[in-house]
């Protein structure tokens, strides 16, 4: 792939399908920058990366759901290491499936705070350094859940996802004249400690087994690469098939 970005920032880095971006991103030349809740976990991962391809890797403990730690995250990453040319919102959380009435409040706040307004809170302060240089990749981590409703999670999971593709929309509206690129991918049943307690079907797969986070990996580059450099607004699937549109 061809890549005019430096330097990536992948939030929810270090595990599972953000450290499978983050990896891949380092892979393909760019400095990448882990952050995490948990920060040793992302401190442990950049230095692997480091070590693994020989580049500068960091890494930032943030919450994104925290709007004063994500801007001094920010501004620590912008004067330690320079401004982010790649975005990846991948943070999130999931519950499991249940009755709509058994859904705590709590949940669906601790849900949209963390993977809808967390988008928000790390576009509002990335983006800045991106308009100054009228280029800028933001790809954003939905979910097939979002188009059926949720099959094997709950709907505070699904209907946040719905959002994330709603705000993916909007975003590349705002930024589609500083040449800034917003796309959302929108993963099925991918192997990971996210779905590891969740029970899926099988044969409601065309390609009859799991996604692998590489999977993801994979598709997340290419939208932060040169060559989808007109590709803006969309969500594009990879699920095996569970969902076809």
């Amino acid at each position: 792939m061809i890549f005019t970005a430096k330097r990536a920032l992948v939030t929810g880095g270090a595990q599972g399908i953000g450290l499978a971006i983050a990896e891949k991103l380092a892979a393909e030349g760019l400095q990448v920058i882990i952050t995490d809740v948990n920060g040793p976990m992302a401190a442990e991962q950049a230095e692997h990366l480091s070590r693994k391809f020989r580049r500068s890797c960091a890494s930032v403990k943030m919450d994104v759901s925290d709007r004063e730690e994500v801007d001094a995250a920010a501004a620590f990453i912008r004067e330690s290491h320079g401004p982010v040319d790649v975005l990846v919102n991948n943070a999130g959380i999931c519950y499991p499936a249940r009755a709509l009435d058994e859904i705590t409040e709590e949940e669906w706040l601790r849900v949209f705070r963390i993977n809808v307004l967390g988008m928000v809170n790390c576009v509002n302060a990335f983006v800045g350094p991106m308009k100054e240089k009228q280029f800028g990749k933001i790809v954003n981590m939905a979910s097939s859940s979002g188009f059926t409703g949720g099959i094997s999670v709950s709907a505070s999971y699904a209907v946040s996802k719905a959002g994330v593709m709603a705000l993916t929309k909007n975003m590349a509206k705002q930024f589609g004249a500083f040449q800034i690129n917003v796309n959302a991918l929108s993963p099925g049943i991918i192997a990971s400690a996210m779905t590891a307690d969740l029970t899926y079907d099988m044969d409601t797969l065309a390609l009859p087994r799991f996604g692998e986070v590489a999977d993801v990996a994979n598709l997340a580059a290419f939208l932060a690469s040169d060559e989808a450099s007109y590709l803006t607004g969309t969500t594009v699937d990879i699920n095996g098939g569970l969902y076809m549109r």
